[in-house]
């Protein structure tokens, strides 16, 4: 569900970053770094570009 709604948009709530969005990539954080497999977060692209946006 998260990756279908991040194909159409930037961020969580409205057109910047909110807590929402923070708090949401805070719990991204340790699986994309350290748990989850590339091949994983590829089937996930608009979550994989979400992570991205968010870190940078």
């Amino acid at each position: 569900a998260l990756n279908n709604y991040l194909a159409s948009h930037t961020f969580l709530v409205g057109d910047c970053v909110t807590l929402a969005n923070i708090i949401t990539t805070c719990n991204l954080v340790l699986a994309f770094q350290h748990l989850t497999p590339k091949s994983f977060t590829s089937e996930y692209p608009h979550v994989e570009r979400y992570f991205w946006t968010m870190i940078n």
